[in-house]
C-alpha cells in the first residue's frame, strides 16, 4: 500500500521575546527542515478535534487517536510554555511509536522536498513519514495548524502567541526517537551549496541525531552531498569543510568502514531539479541496502554451515 507524506514547509512559528537568546539556534534548527519563523502564531480553539481528524486520517487503527491526543496534550496543557522540552512528548511516542528497520534510516539536512520525494518509496524510513510526525503535518496541511501551546490554567492558550520553542521540542523529540530506532547502515543527505556547509551547528542532525547513532546499532553512516557541479557556487564536496568533519566524527565512531561519502550533482532548492536529485540519491541509498542485505544472507548462510559442522562433530 502506498505511503503519502506531506512536509511541513514552510511552516510558520512565533519566537518569543523571552527566548532572544535562544532564537538563532531554534530558527536555525527549524531552518534546517525547511521551517520558516513569522512574527506570531496562535493556537486554534480547537486543536483536539483538528488532531484526532488528523489521526483518523493517518492511524489504520483509529483507536490509538485518544490517547496519543491525551498524552500529545500532556506535554503542553496546563503548563508554562516556556518551561515544555522535548522530554514532555516523550508519552506521545510511548502510543505512536517511532519505527526504523535495519539499513532504511534516512536523516536528512537543507533538502526538505528531496527527502519528500524518497519517504515515498518503499524500504524508507524518514522522521517525514512516521506516523507520529505524519499527525502533525496533516494538521498543517488541512487546517493551517503551525504551532499549539497552553498555559498553566488551560491545554490550549488561544490569546497568546506561542513561544517557539513548544514546537521544535515536538520536532526535537521526533528526530531523537528516530536516531535511536535506527539499526544497520545509516543514510544522510546533505545540502553542499548552503552557505556555512552542508554539515552544520544549527541543524538537527548535528545537534539531536547523529550523537545517537551509536556504534551499538548503527555501522556505518552513507552521505550523500548534493550540490550544484556545474560551478558558480561555492560548493561544499565530500572530505571538504564540514563533510570532512564528519567523516573525521564517523570513522572515529564507526571504523574504517563506517563511512562513505557520495556526490550527487544538482541544487535541492530548485524545484524543476528536485526529482532527478531524489532518483539519484535513491539509487546510491538502494545499493547501499542490497549490499547490507548480501552481507546479512552470507552470515546467515556461515551461521547456519557453522551450526551444522558443530552438530557433524557431536554426532560422530
Amino acid at each position: 500500500m502506498a505511503t503519502f507524506i506531506i512536509l511541513i514547509s514552510p511552516l510558520l512559528l512565533w519566537v518569543p521575546a523571552q527566548a532572544a537568546d535562544d532564537a538563532p539556534m531554534i530558527s536555525g534548527m527549524m531552518a534546517d527542515r525547511g521551517l520558516s519563523v513569522s512574527n506570531e502564531c496562535h493556537t486554534p480553539s480547537n486543536l483536539e478535534d483538528i488532531f484526532l481528524r488528523a489521526c483518523r486520517n493517518v492511524l489504520s487503527d483509529s483507536a490509538r487517536c485518544v490517547p496519543a491526543w491525551n498524552a500529545f496534550a500532556a506535554a503542553f496543557g496546563f503548563r508554562d510554555p516556556n518551561a515544555v522540552t522535548a522530554e514532555d512528548y516523550s508519552g506521545y511516542f510511548d502510543v505512536v511509536p517511532v519505527v526504523s528497520a535495519p539499513n532504511t534510516s534516512l536523516f536528512w539536512s537543507g533538502v526538505a522536498d528531496v527527502i519528500e520525494k524518497i519517504s515515498k518509496y518503499p524500504n524508507i524510513s524518514s522522521s517525514a513519514n512516521q506516523e507520529s510526525s505524519r499527525i502533525i503535518n496533516a494538521m498543517f496541511a488541512n487546517d493551517n495548524v503551525t504551532c499549539w501551546c497552553g498555559n498553566e490554567t488551560a491545554i490550549v492558550d488561544t490569546v497568546n502567541p506561542c513561544p517557539v520553542s513548544v514546537t521544535a521540542a515536538f520536532w526535537e523529540r521526533v528526530s531523537a526517537h528516530f536516531a535511536e530506532s535506527a539499526a544497520g547502515t545509516a543514510f544522510w543527505v546533505g545540502d553542499g551549496n548552503r552557505p556555512g556547509g552542508a554539515y552544520q551547528n544549527t541543524s538537527f542532525f548535528t545537534k539531536v541525531e547523529f550523537p545517537r547513532l551509536t556504534p551499538d546499532r548503527v555501522k556505518r553512516l552513507v552521505v550523500i552531498d548534493v550540490y550544484n557541479c556545474s560551478g558558480g557556487i561555492a560548493a561544499e564536496r565530500c572530505g571538504e569543510g564540514t563533510l570532512l568533519e564528519l567523516q573525521n566524527q564517523a570513522l572515529t565512531k564507526y571504523g574504517n568502514s563506517g563511512y562513505e561519502c557520495n556526490k550527487v550533482c544538482g541544487n535541492p532548492t530548485d524545484k524543476q531539479q528536485v526529482a532527478m536529485i531524489a532518483r539519484s540519491s535513491l539509487n546510491i541509498i538502494r545499493s547501499e541496502q542490497m549490499l547490507r542485505s548480501g552481507y546479512n544472507h552470507l552470515e546467515a548462510t556461515t551461521h547456519i554451515l557453522t551450526l551444522l559442522l558443530l552438530l557433524h562433530y557431536v554426532v560422530y
